[in-house]
């Protein structure tokens, strides 16, 4: 998991911003425990939202998949899973303004392969914006999610996510955005996250016309707005083809502030079942691995 705070500047307003380790990349990040979510309807603790959008104030937008507290790209089936809008999908009016996680998002609509979920909406307060879902089938699905803004406004995120069997270990495909609200002129930090056999490679539309390819790849935007983050992961041969996407929010300045996210992951298959060892002629369908042998 990561926490990032950015830089400070001479802004009237300081930046959310990436505090980077010292010594390391630009891709690597702080670890800390991520703060517990809440579902307690509690206010948002805000002055009033404006009535008209400010230039570069669109919201963001990155979805995940959670298993037992971690964000993965794999998933057993028939086990829970909860689909839910990253710690880092916000309102940027809303920054510094409310203790909620993901402030000024007021309801997340989400597609599972397909198949469209009721939406989750706020009532006033700080009620999670998750979705429990539970997979009875293997293959890859498209998760979409589409969040609105207290202003109305949407924005959209997508992840693949690979549903196997007790005997499969194949990963989906997510990204992140470091940081998904930035300003004009600040790097941005893209990581995919596809561990494909055979090989593969990931392309990169960063939505204002530049592409590139890459595990990681950096970027700065030029212009105040939001931008829809498109990516790719192909394997080599050409036999499948995973997507994700994102949204980055773009502005003139930004509210400074810290977020957790977590790190995705791919979540290995079960150790394989013990045989027992059984006595001569006993059925194995019948004896443990605590049976003594019998010399």
């Amino acid at each position: 998991m990561f926490k990032y705070q950015w830089p400070h500047t001479t802004l009237a307003v300081t930046l959310l911003s990436v505090q980077l380790l010292a010594n390391c990349s630009p891709a690597s990040y702080e670890i800390l425990r991520p703060k517990a979510r809440s579902n307690v309807d509690k206010p948002q603790n805000i002055a009033p939202a404006p009535t008209t959008v400010p230039v570069g104030q669109m919201p963001t937008a990155r979805v995940e998949t959670i298993v037992n507290g971690e964000s993965v790209t794999n998933v057993h089936i028939n086990v829970p899973t909860t689909i839910r809008p990253t710690a880092d999908t916000l309102s940027p009016s809303f920054v510094g303004k409310s203790s909620c996680v993901n402030p000024g998002i007021d309801r997340a609509g989400y597609d599972i392969g397909g198949l469209s979920q009721p939406s989750v909406s706020r009532n006033n307060g700080c009620e999670a914006l998750e979705t429990p879902y539970t997979f009875t089938q293997p293959g890859d699905y498209l998760i979409t999610m589409i969040v609105t803004d207290h202003l109305n406004q949407t924005a959209t995120a997508s992840m693949t996510l690979t549903v196997v069997d007790d005997t499969s270990s194949t990963c989906g495909f997510t990204i992140t955005v470091v940081p998904l609200l930035t300003q004009k002129n600040q790097a941005v930090a893209f990581n995919g996250f596809c561990d494909m056999t055979p090989s593969h490679a990931i392309s990169w539309d960063f939505g204002d016309g530049v592409n590139s390819k890459g595990n990681q790849a950096s970027h700065s935007y030029d212009k105040v707005g939001a931008f829809a983050v498109n990516a790719s992961c192909a394997a080599d041969d050409g036999s499948a083809v995973k997507k994700a996407s994102a949204t980055v929010s773009v502005t003139e300045d930004a509210n400074k502030t810290s977020i957790t996210i977590l790190t995705p992951k791919c979540t290995p298959p079960p150790p394989p079942p013990v045989k027992p060892t059984c006595n001569p002629g006993q059925d194995p369908n019948h004896c443990t691995s605590q049976t003594p042998v019998q010399h």
